[in-house]
Parts: structure tokens; C-alpha cells; sequence
């Protein structure tokens, strides 16, 4: 059934909405995801306190801590869950269905994941991150 939910007195930083769930980060850096915890997409890393942005897809979750490491859950389907191991650092992430996008220091997007239509093939340009979920490419 449909409805409205409120967050209350809380003051959120920013908020993901996914298919099926949905994750915010508080403005004190604390994540909480809600909905349907279907494949562990609502399951928050508990060693994890502080996060700087979160981005939802169809079953799994992915965020950037407060100190710029990549740290995603959920399904595991296609490498969703995935980030590049060679990429220590991050400024921002997306994420689509079964696919995620994240934007390191140096500006080079890097995607991850399901890449039926070519979505994870980043083209050759420099990106740099103007919001935790839009991305926006700069040519050099």
C-alpha cells in the first residue's frame, strides 16, 4: 500500500530513493536505509559511523565513508557490490539498478557492475562530483 512517511525531527543530509528502498545520511554522518531488505540492501555496515553520501540501485546500496572509502552491500549480481579495488579514494557515488558510478579525487569516473548497454563504460574525460548523486563530465 502507498502512504506518506515523515522523517520527523531528524535532519538528513541527504536522501537516496531506490526500487525498493531508500537510504539517507543524517547531518551528524550517521546512514540509515529502510524498505525492503531484500538481499541485505538495508543492511548498514555497523563498522562504518561517520558517511559523506549514499546511493541507492535495485537491490543493493553503495556509500562513501566520511574518510573517502567506497563501501557497498546488498546483491552481489554482476559486481554491483564491487567497486574497483585500485581506486582507494572517492568523492561521490550513483548507482543504477544493478550497476554503481563513483567519481575519485583525480576527477576519473569509474562504473561498476551490470553493463548490458555499455553503462559501465565511462567515456574518456574527467569527471567531477557537484553533488553526492549527480554526476557531471568536464572535458581536459
Amino acid at each position: 500500500s502507498g502512504g506518506t512517511g515523515a522523517a520527523g525531527a531528524r535532519s538528513w543530509r541527504q536522501i537516496a530513493a531506490g526500487h525498493y528502498h531508500s537510504c539517507g545520511v543524517l547531518k551528524e554522518g550517521g546512514l540509515e536505509c529502510w524498505g525492503s531488505s531484500v538481499y541485505g540492501a538495508t543492511d548498514v555496515p555497523a563498522d562504518v559511523t561517520t558517511w559523506a553520501s549514499v546511493a541507492v540501485g535495485r537491490f543493493h546500496t553503495c556509500g562513501v565513508t566520511y574518510d573517502g572509502s567506497m563501501r557497498c552491500w546488498g546483491a552481489t549480481q554482476d559486481g554491483a557490490t564491487v567497486p574497483p579495488a585500485d581506486v582507494p579514494l572517492w568523492t561521490g557515488v550513483t548507482a543504477g539498478l544493478f550497476h554503481s558510478c563513483g567519481v575519485a579525487p583525480d576527477g576519473v569516473g569509474h562504473c561498476w557492475g551490470r553493463s548490458v548497454y555499455g553503462m559501465t563504460k565511462v567515456p574518456d574525460f574527467r569527471w567531477r562530483s557537484s553533488s553526492s548523486a549527480t554526476l557531471q563530465g568536464t572535458f581536459i
